[in-house]
């Protein structure tokens, strides 16, 4: 073992005994969870709209840790920014929510490597993964492009 591959798990392990050792936040991250978990869209609404002015930002910072984190449906998410932005207010901030957070799971996945993503998900999650890009760039380069 390297002294690398111990630091990044550790930097991880470390940060979210922080985030959970302080009872606000861990506080907040259990009630979201709970309300996500309930997949009750009026539940997710409410929620969102008791933060106020800040109510887009947590709504976005959700869409993150729901990617991120926790294994919770975006879609409860996408109709609750629908139904309380209005449907193109909803969809601009639930597609830009959901590209940030993709862009910070590539980032994780570049930084923890394969092997730090195989212990995340199962091997079947990744098997799939695999054969559907394989497949994906089969088909690709199999078909011709333009005018060739």
């Amino acid at each position: 073992m390297t002294i690398q591959s111990i630091t990044k798990p550790l930097i991880v392990l470390l940060t979210a005994a922080a985030i959970l050792a302080t009872p606000p936040a861990r506080e907040w991250l259990f009630e979201m969870i709970r309300i996500l978990s309930s997949l009750d869209i009026d539940k997710v609404r409410t929620y969102i709209l008791s933060f106020g002015l800040w109510a887009p930002l947590v709504s976005g910072l959700l869409m993150v840790i729901q990617a991120v984190a926790a294994p919770l449906p975006a879609f409860i998410l996408t109709f609750a920014n629908a139904a309380i932005f209005g449907w193109w207010q909803g969809a601009l901030l639930s597609w830009s929510s959901a590209m940030i957070a993709a862009t910070l799971c590539f980032f994780i996945s570049r930084w923890f490597g394969r092997e730090g993503v195989a212990r995340l998900t199962s091997h079947f999650a990744l098997d799939q993964v695999d054969d559907f890009f394989l497949k994906s760039v089969y088909f690709r380069e199999s078909r011709p492009v333009g005018n060739e």
